[in-house]
């Protein structure tokens, strides 16, 4: 199928991603993330113990690897099953889809060492917290749900399209004021003109407004929540 040209493109949707919302859509559709890293942690956590108990190279050991490899193997196919429902969804939602221009490798990169002079020693760089968010952003699998959308909206003949994500969570949708305290946790309130969003929804229709002007796609309409369909 080929894809819409240019003049065809009627409709556009912005796409935030997230932890806690696996994709957030400016028309107000918030779709959740299932974690489920998180559901079979438990099970997981039991597997690999019985498996470091069993002696190097017998039977039992062998077992025990297989078991814990079901476990990985059952968070993938899940995983991977319920993003091609919600790329199904996303691509269906629009002739242009737009996702934001993550450097996911650098959001995970480890957090820099601080050298102490005075006490002559490494200080806590929250390296520890940090590698609970790593497993969260790839429990999430951003980019595989963007390659799964395009191939989707490919088939539909609808386009997706990557822009830059810098400060689409702090700059209002209404009035283009950015500010960092625009945002408090889930809340939006612009500062300026005092408009108020989920900051999920906020971020997705400012996504989408850069890619209908950066692409100049004048006659292009935003879905956004008051035109929800």
């Amino acid at each position: 199928i080929p894809v819409k040209p240019e003049q065809e493109i009627k409709t556009c949707v912005g796409v935030d991603v997230g932890i806690k919302k696996l994709a957030t859509l400016s028309n107000g559709d918030l779709i959740v993330n299932p974690r489920f890293d998180q559901q079979s942690e438990r099970r997981l956590k039991i597997r690999q113990k019985r498996l470091s108990r069993k002696k190097k190279g017998s039977k039992n050991k062998k077992k025990a690897v297989n078991r814990v490899a079901r476990i990985h193997q059952k968070i993938r196919r899940q995983r991977q099953d319920y993003q091609w429902k919600v790329a199904k969804r996303i691509a269906e939602s629009a002739d242009l889809i737009v996702f934001e221009d993550l450097n996911i490798k650098g959001m995970k990169s480890r957090c820099q060492p601080k050298w102490d002079d005075e006490k002559q020693r490494y200080l806590q760089n929250n390296q520890s917290a940090k590698s609970q968010l790593n497993k969260a952003i790839s429990d999430a699998s951003w980019y595989s749900l963007k390659l799964k959308t395009k191939y989707q909206a490919s088939k539909l003949g609808n386009r997706v399209a990557e822009m830059n994500p810098r400060k689409t969570s702090q700059e209002c949708s209404q009035c283009g004021y950015v500010s960092p305290n625009n945002r408090d946790g889930e809340k939006f309130v612009c500062e300026s003109c005092g408009h108020h969003e989920d900051a999920d929804i906020n971020a997705g229709i400012v996504i989408g407004n850069r890619a209908i002007k950066q692409l100049n796609l004048s006659s292009t309409k935003l879905l956004v929540v008051s035109q929800k369909v």
